[in-house]
């Protein structure tokens, strides 16, 4: 695996995330995954730099990600075929879409696939930290959105058991 920057993938070193995320960043284009990998790791990520879709899928399957920035063409398998790919085995993981050929049917495709950000090139130090920013603040506000229904639902069904073993001591009590 030629195209994987062990240093950041967590392969030798120790990490030091300060955040708690961890991202994994995919492009075939090595000064792209450069760049990544050390602007989001000075913001305190723990960043893993690949070059190909299948290096991707391959570390994806061996360490947990939040969030996936990847680029949408490159050659082998695109960035739609790798998130894919990769939400086969985690379907929690993020993607944000780094482009130089984007449009905005490529945009509204890549939001309905999953994605969260979707950034073209080339792009600054500041559009990429603030997009994986958001990305990740989108994906947490959704899982607060899931867990907070979720808490609803067992509270209603909850005074909905109480109340009904409320009655039928009631009811007994009436005849």
């Amino acid at each position: 695996m030629d195209g994987i920057w062990p240093h950041a993938c967590g392969v030798k070193g120790e990490k030091k995330t300060v955040s708690g995320e961890n991202i994994l960043v995919c492009d075939d284009d090595k000064a792209i995954v450069d760049f990544c990998v050390e602007a989001l790791a000075a913001q305190g990520y723990h960043v893993c730099g690949v070059s190909s879709g299948e290096e991707a899928i391959a570390v994806a399957g061996k360490e947990r990600f939040d969030l996936l920035v990847v680029d949408l063409v490159m050659s082998g398998i695109n960035g739609f075929e790798i998130f894919k790919a990769i939400r086969e085995f985690d379907s929690e993981i993020v993607g944000m879409i780094i482009t130089g050929y984007g449009n905005l049917t490529a945009s509204i495709e890549a939001m309905k696939s999953g994605f969260k950000e979707f950034i073209m090139k080339p792009f600054t130090y500041d559009e990429l930290v603030s997009g994986v920013a958001e990305a990740l603040k989108k994906s947490k506000s959704e899982r607060d959105s899931v867990a907070y229904k979720q808490a609803e639902k067992l509270k209603e069904d909850f005074l909905t058991m109480i109340s009904h073993e409320l009655q039928t001591p009631l009811a007994m009590v009436q005849i």
